[in-house]
């Protein structure tokens, strides 16, 4: 039987990531949920965390004593020994897989960030199977020699034989890593790539590795929670006074240079002093080792749960991105689904969804810029008309069905 004239629940979905957690496992089970929500039957497998609730269509793959002692070894090698920064490098992964027998049955395996959790190895094998292979991109690792973002190299696009990211021994290790992913994706053109920014497929159309492969432009999912709650009550809530302007800052690690926190506060810290008055900075994250300057009424708070970040956004006027790299952040699309002002800096596919959205950028590392942005803005807006175009872009519903449309055009 021609598998597209199958019902869409009769076709079976598998999604891998390494985690549910972070920016690139979030988007994974996301997708899977949403998936679910247009008829598929989708699930997604995962290393996760023991104490780590599931939702349903979600799953663990037990990893043994050895391969967990292994992959945290492998990690800290790579980050403590290979890396000559802090900007993540991985050019080997080791597989929780022996063998294909749990992906048989499938008709469409979806990879989202894999490390530790598949190798080349299982990669090609599933190339060669009979389901349909699908990545989503995260970040730029599928096409270097092992790095995440590449930022001022260039080198992806030819030979990482001379990588600036890590030390002089191991330079040759990326540059066998890029020939590993040469070979690979040079086997088939089966595999069917995703990108939730046209910056991010840009490189990867320029790149030595995946050159040859087409493309599709699809955003990371959204849930509409982030949009429930009255602000009003939310501000009470969490006592913020209804002449404060509350700017919200959020990351993994507060602290990742790469995140721009520290252009943020050099921009509060040249507000016009009335105007500074008036401002509250709310920082979600880790925040081991932050210091924030005097002078800005600051909140930090660690460990908030998925539903509290949607109030804080809820409640929140503005949430600030000068990132100086980035691909299409979720926090971006929460604020927005939240129906929160959005002022982005002017990199990666953070600047296709302001312009999008018609919202000001600023450049990248400008706090004179952002500064100038502050001084111009009154939470006058309408929260709920932003909260309208952030559902075309984000919904469930609308990128769920552009997967499924996508998915059904490749089964063909």
């Amino acid at each position: 039987m021609n598998k597209i004239n199958k019902n869409i629940k009769d076709l079976k979905i598998l999604h891998l990531s390494t985690t549910l957690e972070g920016g690139a496992g979030l988007a994974a089970r996301r997708l899977n949920a949403a998936l679910n929500s247009v008829g598929f039957n989708s699930k997604i497998l995962s290393v996760g965390k023991n104490n780590q609730i599931l939702q349903i269509n979600e799953f663990f793959q037990h990893r043994n004593l050895f391969t967990k002692i292994r992959s945290s070894l492998l990690t800290f090698l790579q980050f403590r020994v290979v890396q000559s920064g802090k900007n993540l490098v991985t050019t080997k992964s080791i597989s929780t897989f022996n063998s294909l027998e749990i992906f048989q049955g499938y008709d469409v395996i979806h990879i989202h960030a894999t490390y530790n959790f598949i190798n080349d190895l299982i990669l090609e094998e599933l190339i060669d199977s009979s389901a349909k292979l699908f990545f989503t991109m995260h970040d730029q690792r599928l096409f270097t020699g092992g790095c995440h973002y590449s930022l001022d190299c260039h080198q992806y696009k030819n030979s990482c034989e001379s990588c600036p990211q890590v030390k002089q021994f191991f330079k040759r290790q990326v540059l066998l890593s890029q020939e590993r992913s040469v070979q690979l994706f040079a086997r088939t053109q089966r595999i069917n790539l995703i990108s939730p920014s046209v910056w991010l497929a840009n490189l990867a159309k320029n790149s030595r590795v995946l050159n040859r492969h087409e493309i599709a432009i699809i955003l990371n999912p959204v849930p509409e929670f982030y949009s429930y709650g009255e602000p009003k009550e939310l501000r009470l809530k969490f006592g913020y006074s209804a002449n404060e302007i509350v700017i919200n800052f959020i990351a993994a690690n507060l602290m990742n240079a790469n995140k721009g926190l520290s252009t943020l506060c050099d921009a509060i810290l040249n507000v016009d002093k009335e105007k500074q008055a008036r401002y509250r900075l709310v920082l979600i994250g880790n925040s081991q080792h932050l210091k924030i300057p005097q002078g800005i009424d600051c909140e930090v708070l660690e460990h908030q749960s998925e539903s509290e970040i949607a109030l804080r956004l809820r409640a929140g006027d503005v949430l600030i991105a000068p990132s100086r790299i980035d691909n299409s952040p979720n926090v971006i699309g929460e604020a927005l689904m939240a129906g929160s002002m959005v002022f982005g800096a002017a990199v990666g596919g953070i600047s296709e969804v302001m312009e999008e959205m018609k919202f000001r950028t600023f450049p990248s590392g400008d706090h004179a810029s952002l500064t100038e942005i502050l001084n111009d803005f009154e939470p006058n807006y309408d929260k709920d008309e932003i909260i309208r175009r952030a559902k075309t872009l984000y919904s469930y519903e609308v990128i769920g069905s552009k997967i499924k449309n996508l998915y059904l055009n490749q089964l063909r």
